[in-house]
C-alpha cells in the first residue's frame, strides 16, 4: 500500500514539474512574435516602396530643372 502511495505522489510530482517547464514554450512564443514582426516588415516595405519610388522620382525631376 505504501509503494502505491509513493508512486502516486511521484507521478503527480513529475507532472506539476512538466506544467511548470515553459522554457519551451517560450522559445516557440518568441519565434512566432519575431515572424511576425519580419511579415510586418516585409508588407511596409512592399506597400510603401512602391510610394517612396515616386516621391524620390518627383524630387528628382524636380531637382533637375532648378538652374545652375
Amino acid at each position: 500500500m505504501m509503494r502505491l502511495y509513493v508512486a502516486a505522489e511521484n507521478a503527480a510530482r513529475a507532472m506539476v514539474k512538466s506544467l511548470r517547464d515553459t522554457s519551451g514554450v517560450t522559445a516557440i512564443e518568441y519565434g512566432l512574435i519575431a515572424g511576425g514582426i519580419a511579415v510586418g516588415i516585409i508588407v511596409l516595405v512592399v506597400t510603401v516602396g512602391g510610394d517612396l519610388k515616386t516621391v524620390f522620382t518627383t524630387i528628382s525631376g524636380k531637382v533637375a530643372t532648378i538652374p545652375k
